[in-house]
């Protein structure tokens, strides 16, 4: 999900991510999960949405409005963004082993699932950091995080 990408192409697999987070932590969001994924979207899409500074207010975590203390007000923003990440390393990960002869791609498959593994590795760190940012402790941050990425990538195999 590049600046090119269309968000709506992956909104549903974004959604049940959220969806499945919030129905494990508060259950009681899950109905501001279409309205606040659809107001965040149309944002990104028209350019209005402003990422927040690490110096913004914890009131404010998400430059989008909304009650910092609905966990889903975290959510959206840390679920797309790390979904866009994960996504746009895999495709970059598929078209550089595309063009390559067999015996090369098996080294680099090899070397390929270390060189994911730290980029999940470093993926997590930056949602710990968002979130614990949002006044989350940073062992529920490390919890979620885990969790999202978990979701998130079982999301990308059923779609590929």
């Amino acid at each position: 999900m590049t600046s090119e990408t269309n968000y709506r192409e992956h909104q549903n697999e974004i959604k049940i991510v959220i969806s499945t987070v919030l129905n494990e932590y508060e259950p009681e969001e899950i109905d501001l999960v279409d309205p606040l994924l659809e107001k965040y979207l149309k944002l990104i899409e028209s350019g209005d949405y402003v990422q927040p500074s690490s110096s913004a207010r914890k009131d404010i975590p998400l430059g989008f409005g909304g009650d910092s203390s609905l966990l889903i007000a975290i959510l959206i923003p840390v679920v797309t963004s790390t979904f866009s990440k994960l996504l746009e390393y895999l495709t970059v990960d598929k078209l550089r082993e595309a063009r390559m002869d067999d015996k090369k791609k098996k080294a680099e498959r090899d070397e390929g699932k270390m060189g994911f593994q730290t980029h999940i590795d470093k993926v997590n760190d930056e949602i710990v950091i968002k979130i614990t940012g949002a006044g989350i402790s940073k062992k529920q941050a490390k919890e979620l995080a885990s969790r999202i990425i978990s979701l998130i990538l079982q999301e990308m195999k059923k779609r590929s």
